[in-house]
């Protein structure tokens, strides 16, 4: 989805600008003072910009409207001519969705090299407002490690899991029933007690067996709790 979004002057409370992104409003307004108050890039917005760090102001953003991809150009123009009708959005150098180019967007790396490997490479394209495979691309250049995509951006260890230890009236009954039945009354899962059998060497519960063993039910205190 796609964002319609306006810059206000926050003297005026006037629409200065009008533009479209797919990342969060609070990232895209940073990304626009960063790009003016760390480039001398010469762009109406970027002036603008200056201007107001200057004086200790900055922008503020609004959401206009939300819509799909494809509708996103006909209505960043509709908008724009909407305040430009009003005597606003004076900050935009050239009508938007009007098919001119943009250039690519230049990213001041030294802000995010830290983010590198401990964050997935996805993530961090999400919060610069980047491709995934630019992201890939500067780790590569620096030899950065990737990070696991297991617990990404959690920043939570993750423990091993830990093996299941079976109680002695719970090891008397393998091979007596069936794995599932056992695995009930241990309050585990039948993969615990397949394992379990198998290194005692103990063969699977045959039901034509002699001495069929009858299921019963432990009390709590027998049972292991997983």
């Amino acid at each position: 989805m796609n964002k319609i979004y306006a810059l206000l002057d926050p003297l005026s409370n006037k629409v200065a600008y009008v533009g479209k992104t797919r990342v969060s409003l609070a990232l895209r307004l940073s990304q626009h003072i960063t790009l003016a108050t760390t480039r001398n890039i010469q762009r109406k917005v970027c002036t603008w910009i200056r201007q107001l760090a200057a004086q200790s102001l900055r922008p503020c953003i609004q959401l206009l409207e939300e819509c799909s991809d494809q509708a996103a150009a006909s209505a960043e123009k509709r908008w724009y001519n909407f305040f430009q009708s009003k005597g606003e959005a004076e900050q935009n150098t050239h009508t938007p969705g009007a098919g001119t180019s943009y250039t690519r967007r230049i990213v001041n790396w030294s802000l995010y090299d830290h983010l590198l490997g401990l964050h997935t490479d996805e993530h961090i394209a999400t919060l610069i407002g980047v491709t995934r495979k630019a992201v890939t691309y500067r780790r590569n250049v620096l030899g950065v490690k990737a990070k696991s995509r297991i617990g990404a951006g959690s920043g939570i260890p993750h423990k091993k899991p830990q093996k299941t230890q079976l109680i002695p009236s719970i090891i008397v009954l393998l091979g007596t029933m069936s794995d599932p039945a056992l695995a009930k009354i241990a309050g585990t899962n039948k993969h615990v007690i397949k394992l379990a059998r198998r290194r005692r060497a103990i063969p699977p519960w045959d039901p034509k067996r002699k001495g069929v063993f009858t299921p019963i039910k432990l009390s709590k205190s027998h049972k292991k709790v997983s």
